[in-house]
């Protein structure tokens, strides 16, 4: 037995809250977003560490379209972890409704409170990309800062993606 305290004074143990189960905080692009970049990682943060196991995380572009194939997503951050970083295989479609979903069975949390919680449902994120990410320059010859330059001298310039060049555009 443990000591009774009496009916008015603090009980002689202190009372533990019981354990959430692990939920998903915020994303990067968050729910809803429009605007979303085609070609940034995608971030997942959760309210406390969790391992996600493979295939804990899927991403589909367009979404809701029944039979889409998923779009491959490497996981950068180890388990465990409280915030994860995705990093889409190819650049999204742009103006393009994605869904990505946080499967509930493939996360647990990894405090020994009590038998590791499992997320009580999926977690389901939809936004919408851009246009297209401004592609932007890479590197260019001679080199920024490069002084005495022969007048003839060709001027090359390297971008971060394909772009269209037309007419005068210097």
């Amino acid at each position: 037995g443990l000591p009774f305290s009496g009916c008015s004074a603090a009980p002689v143990f202190p009372l533990q809250p019981a354990d959430p189960a692990p939920t998903v905080t915020s994303t990067t692009p968050a729910d809803g977003a429009t605007g979303a970049s085609n070609t940034n990682n995608i971030v997942v943060t959760f309210n406390e560490p969790v391992n996600a196991a493979t295939g804990a995380f899927t991403l589909a572009c367009p979404a809701a379209t029944p039979g889409a194939t998923p779009i491959a997503l490497t996981v950068v951050t180890a388990s465990p972890a409280s915030q994860f970083t995705l990093d889409p295989a190819v650049a999204l479609p742009p103006v393009t409704t994605c869904t990505l979903t946080v499967h509930a069975g493939a996360i647990t949390d990894v405090d020994s409170d009590d038998p590791p919680d499992v997320m009580t449902a999926d977690a389901v994120i939809t936004f919408t990309t851009a246009l297209d990410d401004n592609p932007t320059v890479s590197s260019t010859s001679p080199g920024a800062g490069a002084t005495q330059i022969g007048l003839g001298s060709n001027l090359t310039i390297t971008f971060t993606e394909p772009v269209d060049v037309a007419g005068n555009w210097f």
